[in-house]
């Protein structure tokens, strides 16, 4: 997965890197909603510097709820 997340004290560093989808993307925020330290985030930083694309779309996340 393209995508990587860092938990820190109080917040969350996701790196993305290569190509990223909608669906991945989702499936990142869900494990992080899902994470029992969720409700303790106080901030979310997001690295886009090693993307090469991105193809977020709303066939994608609708595939996602299939």
């Amino acid at each position: 997965m393209p995508i990587k997340i860092e938990w820190e004290k109080e917040g969350v560093h996701v790196v993305y890197s290569g190509e990223v989808t909608t669906a991945e993307v989702i499936s990142m925020l869900e494990s992080i909603g899902a994470d029992p330290r969720f409700d303790r985030l106080r901030y979310l930083l997001t690295d886009h510097t090693a993307t090469s694309r991105t193809d977020f779309d709303q066939r994608g996340a609708e595939d996602r709820k299939s």
